[in-house]
């Protein structure tokens, strides 16, 4: 597996410095940096290796080098296409990161991270789903303080436009198209249409819900994939219902499936129905993966809120404890 290499040119030998022992420290970057405070150096260098992304301050290279291709330049002001100095070092490798998807996918190559495979965790309600948005979305908040994340609505009728009063351009649907017909370009528009709320990443959910009812279970194997492929994401959270087809496949691709339940009669009877139709229908490995939920009294009313405070933080943590010693994902079927 190709680990993309980066330079990054700055005669700021304090900034440089900084930054050096931020990326030393951070296990699994997908890509492998090298700092260089001097032209010389640096030149020397680049004649031995290939560097699949140059990164340099303004003035550190000749003015004919700073519009290459694969070069950015480390501004003094926020500034576009350049890289704003004075954001935070996680903020730099995220930039790094997605802009090496950007030129990757691009090219037509494939760019993967260095290290483990991206994981699915889904989360599911036999009895129609109340909460379960809430869990997703909090446990990718909880996650995306230390990794990767992008998280995924396929319910009908989501509803973020109404209740995050944003309206989206475009929504999964058109990246589903993308990935079965422009596969080469699906990367770069991924990134173009990723929105952000409290540091977890997200596409807009479908608009209508006809067209989770059209897609089959190779387009949400294809679209995993082509995630994947791009590099960035080291999770994506599945927000589940019954209008996908395929759902037990994908269901079977997840490290962890959530079963959310309340404490009903209703609830127990919903799960042990579903329960069932996995025995019956020779899924019993994704009940080996299954973690059953009760939801907590006292959930946030809404997503605005930040998911991972007071005692609904207390049980996401307390219900993921044990997703980050899972191996099951080794065993994905895509």
């Amino acid at each position: 597996m190709k680990r993309f290499k980066v330079a990054v040119c700055d005669e700021n030998e304090s900034y440089l410095q900084h930054l050096e022992v931020y990326l030393r420290e951070q296990e699994n970057l997908p890509f492998q940096p090298e700092v260089f405070t001097e032209y010389k150096s640096f030149t020397a260098c680049r004649e031995r290796e290939h560097f699949d992304l140059v990164i340099a301050s303004e003035g550190f290279l000749p003015e004919g080098e700073q519009k290459a291709e694969g070069v950015i330049l480390l501004t003094e002001e926020p500034a576009d296409g350049g890289f704003y100095r004075y954001r935070s070092a996680d903020a730099f490798v995220r930039d790094v990161t997605e802009s090496l998807g950007r030129i990757k996918s691009s090219s037509g190559e494939t760019f993967v991270p260095y290290g483990e495979k991206m994981k699915l965790v889904g989360f599911y309600a036999p009895e129609g789903g109340r909460g379960q948005t809430l869990a997703a979305l909090g446990l990718g908040e909880l996650l995306a303080e230390s990794h990767r994340v992008l998280y995924l609505n396929l319910r009908p009728h989501a509803g973020f436009e109404e209740l995050l009063g944003r309206r989206y351009r475009e929504d999964l649907a058109e990246l589903l198209y993308y990935g079965a017909n422009l596969p080469a370009e699906f990367f770069a528009h991924l990134l173009e249409v990723k929105e952000e709320l409290h540091g977890l990443e997200y596409l807009p959910p479908v608009f209508c819900h006809q067209d989770l009812l059209r897609m089959e279970g190779k387009d949400w194997e294809n679209l995993f994939r082509l995630i994947e492929e791009g590099g960035i994401y080291e999770y994506i959270i599945l927000d589940l219902s019954d209008s996908l087809q395929g759902l037990f496949e994908i269901m079977e691709s997840c490290t962890k499936v959530y079963t959310l339940l309340g404490k009903s009669k209703v609830s127990e009877a919903a799960f042990a129905h579903y329960k069932r139709v996995l025995t019956e229908f020779g899924y019993q490995d994704i009940e080996n993966k299954t973690c059953r939920c009760f939801l907590p009294e006292g959930m946030p009313e809404e997503p605005e809120e930040l998911l991972t405070r007071g005692r609904f933080g207390e049980w996401l943590k307390h219900i993921s404890k044990d997703l980050w010693k899972e191996e099951a994902w080794k065993n994905r079927k895509f």
